[in-house]
């Protein structure tokens, strides 16, 4: 019998790389890390309305709430029409 826990390790091996220090690894944990930073980011200026990283004015802050989230959803539909472009390219 196949321990639940033995495939949710095949599960991570197939999203992380076989090899733990590859390039498919580091990419992987890259990525995730840069994903997970912006949308934070994208996030705190939707409820919070500061959109300084800083010092540096990233985002407007004198927008109502709906316009800030018609913004990001915006952001998210150009990245996915963008990963959906250049996926097709391979």
């Amino acid at each position: 019998m196949i321990q639940p826990w033995m495939v949710a390790l095949k599960k991570l091996d197939r999203f992380f790389g076989e090899r733990l220090f590859s390039f498919q690894a580091f990419y992987t944990c890259w990525f995730l890390s840069l994903i997970y930073s912006i949308s934070l980011f994208l996030l705190a200026w939707l409820f919070a309305g500061d959109g300084m990283l800083g010092n540096i004015k990233l985002m407007p802050d004198n927008l109502e709430w709906y316009k800030r989230a018609f913004t990001i959803f915006l952001i998210i539909l150009y990245v996915f029409i963008v990963f959906i472009t250049f996926k097709n390219f391979r």
